[in-house]
């Protein structure tokens, strides 16, 4: 599987869905995947405090299940037990 590089995401994806919005409860999605985009672009996602707000991210992203990247940095990281549930 090739994995998209974030100057691609950005350039290439980001416009074209900005410019045809969304319409359904994707559109929530995409605005937070934006956030995320945000936040590496600060290189956030390089500091603990930064995973862990991704994270969170992420899992709002996710409605149907808990997301198994959360369950892992909860057993393994002691600064995610703010995010427990």
């Amino acid at each position: 599987m090739v994995r998209p590089r974030r100057a691609d995401l950005e350039h290439r994806v980001v416009p074209v869905l900005r410019a045809v919005p969304l319409r359904t409860a994707k559109a929530r999605d995409f605005a937070l995947f934006c956030d995320v985009l945000d936040l590496m672009r600060g290189d956030r996602h390089l500091s603990l405090d930064g995973r862990v707000e991704i994270a969170g991210i992420a899992q709002a992203m996710n409605r149907k299940k808990p997301s198994a990247f959360l369950s892992f940095l909860r057993d393994c990281t002691p600064a995610m037990s703010a995010l427990r549930t």
